[in-house]
């Protein structure tokens, strides 16, 4: 098994974010899929990565301006279709771990959470879910509709007064920009008991440089490279 994220499931082969995405990435054997959500119209999670579906479908428009029964009439990049998160995570259960991230940038959905987490409950994979945002008072406001999830921070740049923020609110992992990354931060993240989490490595030598930590998990887009690298140390530190 490949101690990693799956950015999006197996992007860089099939089309992001959809169910054949998450396939390929549990066929190249990685731990986690990682994936987006915001909300249809009527209040349904969606695994969608921008708030707009013109990039990776054949519509036009904010995917909140869509039901899901009209978002599900479009097409992702000609062969997929969008898939709810419901969808993903009954689909998937017991064979994979799940990186929800909340696209809530300035709230753009102000009960996001409650939503998702009604899922992942009804779904019953709580024990293999952890929820992660840029949008820190989204997180915050799940740990308070739930003491038990799995909650983690994504910050570009991480500071001191997020350690404290996170220690407060339960929040166990910190998603960060590789070009902050160091061993300075690696220990300081040690010496706080978080899981941190690395993204952004486009480069076969920043991929290296993460697996020398084999406490750091990576968030990565090329998975056939990173799962290269991942064995060939497996092998010559038999980890």
């Amino acid at each position: 098994m490949i101690k990693a994220i799956a950015h999006r499931g197996y992007a860089s082969k099939y089309p992001e974010n959809t169910l054949a995405a998450f396939a390929g990435a549990i066929e190249m054997e990685f731990e986690t899929i990682e994936l987006d959500v915001h909300l249809s119209a009527d209040k349904v999670p969606v695994v969608i990565h921008d708030a707009t579906v013109d990039r990776v479908t054949n519509g036009i428009g904010e995917v909140s301006q869509y039901t899901v029964a009209e978002l599900k009439e479009l097409i992702v990049l000609n062969e997929e279709k969008i898939p709810t998160l419901n969808e993903v995570l009954t689909h998937f259960k017991g064979s994979v771990r799940f990186a929800i991230e909340l696209k809530n940038e300035n709230d753009r959905y102000p009960d996001i959470e409650k939503h998702v987490l009604n899922v992942i409950l009804t779904s019953g994979v709580m024990e293999s879910v952890y929820v992660i945002s840029f949008n820190h008072n989204s997180i915050d406001r799940l740990r308070g509709l739930s003491k038990s999830i799995e909650l983690g921070y994504i910050k570009r740049r991480p500071t001191p007064a997020l350690f404290k923020r996170m220690k407060k609110n339960d929040i166990k992992s910190l998603s960060m920009n590789y070009i902050y990354f160091s061993k300075k931060l690696v220990k300081l993240v040690k010496h706080h008991q978080l899981q941190l989490v690395v993204y952004n490595m486009e480069k076969k030598r920043q991929m290296k440089r993460v697996l020398r930590y084999p406490s750091v998990r990576s968030t990565v887009k090329d998975l056939a490279l990173f799962r290269s690298l991942y064995k060939k140390r497996d092998s010559t530190y038999k980890m």
